[in-house]
């Protein structure tokens, strides 16, 4: 059974502790100390609810709800970064480096000039040390992925990209208003001409879906080239049209225990390289319908590297 000795050896990073490569570790090795996020909201849309695709938008998006003190009135970005920066020293105390993480809506879905003036704000503040901005596989053309790459040469970035899955009837029954193949197509691209970092993100547990399509998506991210690897378990939000589909056909969600052990069955397949930058879907409790799970952020992630030390289970064993 691997200790944390081996666990630093494994990952050739002094900083992880845990059987998998948390997105803390890599940041500690990066900048050479603690960097924190703080979510921003640049007053976005998606061309999935302003009609370019549908009005409707993913059933389970409400997508303001996880920026939730932005979620009446959306300050300047400038504004944003005070407000987050504070209320992160609050929080944990000398909270001194950021990453801005543009992440309500997709984030790249305005002119060059709206997304540049946005960007570059947020890196002409002194707090900021990093970008991350999520955004859709179809709103990518080669002007913003070049914009992205000369931000690249300025400064740390993430690209984060929703997948959510490989299987275009699961992106169909969500309402995604893209195939898989897209996702694929531009992550090949962001790698192999821009060079850019990439995170997927991966829900799991959406209804119809086994394990084995689940590890079958996530090895479509790894296959395209992702670097990194947010994974959510599927969550009922109030005023979605899923929690509608919930309500009405009792649509099953994972519990907590159900959750852990398919989260180990996924780790194990996963190559070490690959950054865990999430594991668990967040939102605020006076807005999530299900599954309720009562249990703290912390205690979401104890729950879960006591379950994988317990049973020997680390990311990337059955690749050795």
């Amino acid at each position: 059974m691997m200790n944390v000795e081996d666990f630093k050896n494994y990952f050739n990073n002094e900083f992880v502790d845990k059987p998998y490569y948390p997105l803390s570790a890599f940041f500690k090795k990066h900048f050479g100390h603690k960097v924190y996020k703080i979510s921003l909201d640049g007053n976005f849309t998606c061309p999935n609810r302003d009609g370019t695709i549908s009005t409707g938008g993913c059933i389970f998006c409400r997508n303001r709800a996880f920026v939730r003190h932005l979620e009446q009135d959306i300050m300047s970005i400038t504004e944003q970064i005070e407000l987050g920066a504070h209320n992160l020293n609050i929080r944990y105390k000398n909270a001194n480096y950021f990453i801005a993480y543009f992440q309500a809506f997709s984030n790249t879905y305005k002119s060059l000039y709206e997304l540049k003036k946005l960007y570059y704000e947020a890196l002409n503040n002194p707090l900021i040390v990093g970008i991350a901005i999520g955004t859709r596989p179809d709103c990518l053309d080669d002007d913003i992925l070049k914009l992205l790459s000369d931000l690249a040469s300025k400064t740390h970035l993430w690209l984060e990209i929703g997948l959510q899955s490989k299987h275009n009837e699961s992106l169909e029954y969500i309402n995604r208003g893209h195939n898989s193949q897209i996702y694929y197509d531009i992550v090949k691209k962001c790698k192999n001409i821009y060079n850019l970092n990439i995170c997927t993100h991966i829900i799991l547990g959406l209804p119809g879906e086994t394990e084995e399509m689940m590890k079958a998506s996530v090895n479509y991210a790894i296959e395209a080239g992702t670097d990194a690897i947010k994974l959510h378990h599927l969550q009922v939000i109030k005023d979605t049209k899923l929690e509608n589909i919930y309500l009405k056909n009792n649509l099953k969600v994972l519990n907590f225990n159900e959750y852990i052990k398919l989260l180990g069955n996924i780790l194990e397949i996963i190559p070490k390289h690959i950054i865990m930058q999430r594991m668990f879907a967040e939102c605020s409790s006076d807005i999530l319908v299900a599954p309720i799970w009562n249990l703290t952020k912390g205690e979401l992630n104890k729950g879960l590297d006591n379950y994988l030390i317990e049973n020997d289970i680390f990311q990337g064993k059955k690749l050795l």
